[in-house]
């Protein structure tokens, strides 16, 4: 069956325009070096600033204090059988607090 998703990230920059990246613990990629910007998919009934607000606080513990309207849309084809549409939606962002990773995450740039 097919099905569509909208996955969400944050490109969070600080003063010296350096940009937060994590590395992804995966079972299923062991010693694997996946490294991606902060953010997930949104929930059902979710607005997309919600979600993404959400999925950067589990992530990373920033709150997002900042965020652009879209710099990217992209749509890309996932799962075993490719028989799942992501739809990819990027910010620009800012972020207050201190990093404080997931245990999905294991280190951070």
């Amino acid at each position: 069956m097919n099905s569509y998703s909208v996955d969400q990230k944050a490109l969070i920059t600080n003063s010296k325009n350096e940009c937060l990246i994590l590395k992804l613990v995966s079972p299923s990629l062991p010693n694997s070096n996946v490294w991606d910007l902060p953010g997930g998919r949104i929930e059902f009934s979710e607005s997309l600033r919600t979600g993404l607000v959400r999925e950067v606080k589990e992530e990373c513990g920033l709150n997002l204090s900042i965020v652009s309207i879209p710099l990217n849309i992209t749509t890309y084809l996932s799962g075993a059988s490719k028989d799942i549409q992501i739809i990819r939606v990027i910010y620009l962002c800012r972020a207050e607090g201190q990093v404080v990773l997931s245990p999905e995450h294991s280190e951070f740039l």
